[in-house]
């Protein structure tokens, strides 16, 4: 269910979030002409990491969903300014969240 209208972000995108009535789970979808539209899972490891880190103005938008592995998961991020493209990898086993550019 959506939770806020539409909105602008600072660098050029759009995102609308939205909750899940039956967990409480929010997720943001977020736009930009140059990555199109994908999800963030607010709550979770990643997405708690990116909001620290200053969401779509300091990391980025996002390039596709959040993609599990067998050992946790991770989701990329392009700054639309730079170019720069940025991985969050969340391991299952420890809940740590580790940030690399991707090359």
């Amino acid at each position: 269910m959506p939770l806020t209208d539409e909105r602008s972000t600072s660098t050029g995108g759009t995102f609308q979030s939205f909750v899940n009535l039956r967990t409480g789970r929010t997720t943001k979808i977020l736009w930009s002409g140059s990555t199109g539209a994908h999800p963030v899972v607010e709550s979770s490891g990643i997405g708690v990491q990116w909001a620290r880190r200053g969401y779509e103005s300091t990391t980025g938008y996002l390039t596709s969903a959040e993609v599990t592995t067998p050992t946790g998961a991770y989701q990329r991020f392009r700054n639309v300014r730079t170019g720069v493209l940025t991985q969050y990898t969340l391991s299952r086993s420890t809940g740590a969240v580790t940030v690399a550019t991707v090359r």
